[in-house]
C-alpha cells in the first residue's frame, strides 16, 4: 500500500477521519501497491463520478466510497 504523508486537513478525506500515516491499499477493484499501481488506477478511474477506497490503519482496514468532482 501507500502510505498517506500529507493530507490538506481541509479536505473531504480529512473530514471523514483519513490521517497521515493511513495506508492506502485499494482504489475499486484494483491493489495499491506502489506509486505506479497508484498512478494506474488514478488514470484508470479518472472519469469515474464515485470511487471506493480501502485504507488500513493499524490492523483494522476500513471501505469508503468518495465521490469524485
Amino acid at each position: 500500500g501507500l502510505v498517506i504523508a500529507k493530507l490538506d486537513p481541509t479536505s473531504y478525506l480529512a473530514s471523514i477521519g483519513v490521517a497521515v500515516g493511513d495506508v492506502l491499499r485499494r482504489i475499486a477493484d484494483d491493489a495499491i501497491t506502489n506509486m505506479d499501481s497508484f498512478k494506474k488506477a488514478i488514470v484508470k478511474y479518472r472519469k469515474e463520478t464515485s470511487l471506493v477506497l480501502l485504507i488500513q490503519r493499524g490492523y483494522n482496514g476500513y471501505y469508503i466510497m468518495v465521490e469524485i468532482p
